[in-house]
């Protein structure tokens, strides 16, 4: 187990964080932190007593960086043998409503 692995686990139980059995689900962007966390949940899943489900939102803000985030999160939870949820919004639709995004 590597250590990184390992002290999450460590943590994990130490807190009860994921009471077992449990469904965890990650919100996965494609960014450093939410593919790490999806990756050490995976590895220490069974450990933990949990099922890890992801869920990617593309918001269709970037073009074809955003539909690179979406394949890429395809690949790595079908890599994995995570389930994925992934939900799309139409472009431009958090544009012009005068919030912030």
């Amino acid at each position: 187990m590597r250590e990184f692995e390992e002290s999450v686990f460590r943590y994990a139980k130490n807190h009860d964080m994921f009471p077992a059995p449990g469904l965890v689900l990650v919100a996965l962007s494609g960014g450093g932190d939410s593919v790490a966390l999806v990756r050490c949940l995976a590895a220490i899943s069974d450990r933990l007593g949990i099922t890890v489900r992801a869920a990617h939102l593309n918001h269709s803000l970037r073009g074809g960086e955003s539909d690179g985030d979406d394949a890429f999160c395809r690949e790595l939870c079908s890599s994995l043998g995570i389930p994925l949820t992934v939900g799309r919004l139409p472009e431009n639709a958090l544009h012009g409503t005068g919030e912030s995004l």
